[in-house]
């Protein structure tokens, strides 16, 4: 019975470490696409206001050039 008990817990035990082992690689695989969909959105989000500041800008400069022209 001793040799018996062993065994199985041996098997649990190593059971129990590949269970560890798959769920830090399940873990490590949400943290990565957590990262890559952050930095896609900040990109995202880093161009749209790039544009909207270009737009601003090639807009005030219209304006500038109206307002000097009818001087």
């Amino acid at each position: 019975v001793g040799q018996k008990t062993k065994e199985v817990a041996s098997k649990v035990t190593e059971k129990a470490q590949d269970l560890g082992e798959k769920t830090k690689q399940t873990v490590q695989g949400a943290w990565e696409a957590a990262k890559e969909t952050t930095q896609k959105i900040k990109d995202t989000v880093v161009g749209k206001a790039e544009d909207v500041k270009e737009a601003v800008k090639e807009e005030a400069e219209n304006v500038k050039r109206n307002i000097n022209s009818k001087m």
